[in-house]
């Protein structure tokens, strides 16, 4: 089976869609499939990031650099002409940029099945970002391309929830982001982060993993983790390690935050933590915290849970629903104090985060490993291959009655 993934940007410092799409794509090549990948790339980005797919053996074209807010450029059809030849499903992950409704209107004029992972981007949240805009592109073009497509997929049950409003009537996948649990399996070296970061290895580390943005919430965990250590005597103040890529300069406006609650001494900035740094970070912290005003699916909270660490994460974060069925930790409000309270609850009883951290490990190698999940995707893509070979071998003999698609 022959499957190609569209995608706007493969860089793994965009977000977690680049990580959700080219880990499935890897994933999907390890159990016997043909996937491969179309990718632009923005003007501040580089194509670098298709170099370690390559290797892997994984086909990928990429076009850029892309200018302007939907990333047009002369390149994106000819090299999707030439990406979809002798492809049997295209799966489009996004929904606004020129690369995903390309590959959607010349999916649609082959006759080739596709498949959209709008990847949270239907939600109320991203929709009010932008409004007008949004609202125009999504009147224009992006509601026929989902309304052809032979399945929308989403990641969780409060991601298609948040996209009801549209009124969408097309069949739906439901599956999770994945994980690579090969880097889970065996923890590393215990203190090898906190050693790296000249961090004593006594100290209760809470751990925040993910961009540096405002979407992420940090104006709520600064103050919320400023209440919940004044009560630890100085020498066992827990630290904050604040770890992911600064965008837009965020970071100046976390550390003014730090200062004004009189907590800067108690944070360390590690910046964007890759591979193996990682892995060390989340088996060196104690618990984890995620309290994003939006999360479309939070594969850092899952990696965190598949690394048997407890997490405090927003209601706002679509995984909310696996860690209170897991018992992996605790989902609170967008709001300063229940998130203050949360943190000291369990910072204070190490017994607790041990047995909550055992249960979302579990929880996470049940069902968030990308092997698992590819061989699901395999039978999602033979029952649509199967539905789409059943409507054209009917379609001569009854045009008028046959299904439109």
């Amino acid at each position: 089976m022959k499957i190609l993934h569209v995608i706007s940007n493969i860089d793994p410092t965009s977000g977690g869609v680049a990580a959700a799409s080219t880990g499935l794509a890897l994933a999907q090549l390890s159990i016997g499939l043909q996937p491969s990948m179309m990718s632009t790339y923005p003007a501040d980005r580089s194509p670098a990031a298709a170099e370690p797919l390559r290797q892997s053996g994984l086909e990928v074209r990429v076009v850029g650099p892309c200018p302007g807010r939907i990333n047009r450029h002369p390149l994106i059809r000819p090299t999707l002409e030439e990406a979809l030849r002798n492809i049997d499903i295209v799966h489009i992950h996004g929904i606004w940029e020129q690369v995903q409704h390309d590959a959607a209107r010349m999916a649609q004029r082959k006759g080739i099945p596709y498949v959209i992972s709008p990847h949270g981007m239907l939600g109320s949240y991203s929709l009010s970002r932008s409004p007008w805009i949004k609202k125009f592109w999504l009147t224009l073009r992006v509601r026929r391309n989902l309304n052809h497509a032979a399945a929308i997929h989403y990641t969780a049950d409060a991601e298609r929830e948040q996209a009801n409003p549209l009124g969408l009537d097309r069949p739906i996948i439901l599956e999770p982001n994945g994980l690579d649990l090969g880097e889970f399996d065996i923890p590393p070296v215990r203190g090898r982060f906190r050693e790296r970061f000249g961090i004593a290895s006594g100290r209760t580390l809470v751990l925040f993993l993910g961009r540096l943005h405002p979407i992420k919430g940090l104006d709520l965990l600064i103050p919320a983790f400023a209440r919940c250590i004044k009560d630890f005597d100085s020498e066992h103040k827990p630290l904050l390690v604040i770890g992911g890529p600064d965008t837009h300069g965020y970071r100046s406006t976390v550390e003014t935050m730090a200062k004004a609650h009189g907590i800067e001494q108690h944070i360390v900035f590690t910046g964007m933590l890759k591979g193996g740094e990682r892995i060390e970070a989340y088996f060196d912290c104690d618990l984890f915290a995620l309290p994003s005003y939006h999360e479309n699916f939070g594969i850092v909270v899952a990696e965190a849970m598949a690394a048997g660490k407890p997490v405090i994460i927003s209601d706002k974060v679509s995984i909310d629903r696996d860690v209170k069925q897991s018992g992996a930790g605790a989902v609170v409000p967008t709001k300063v104090e229940p998130l203050a309270s949360a943190m000291s609850e369990w910072l204070i009883d190490p017994i607790r985060c041990h047995a909550a951290g055992q249960c979302g490990r579990e929880f996470a190698f049940q069902q968030y490993g990308f092997k698992a999940i590819a061989e699901r995707w395999k039978r999602h893509f033979e029952q649509i291959l199967a539905a789409s070979h059943s409507r054209h071998t009917e379609l001569p003999r009854s045009p008028r009655g046959a299904q439109k698609s």
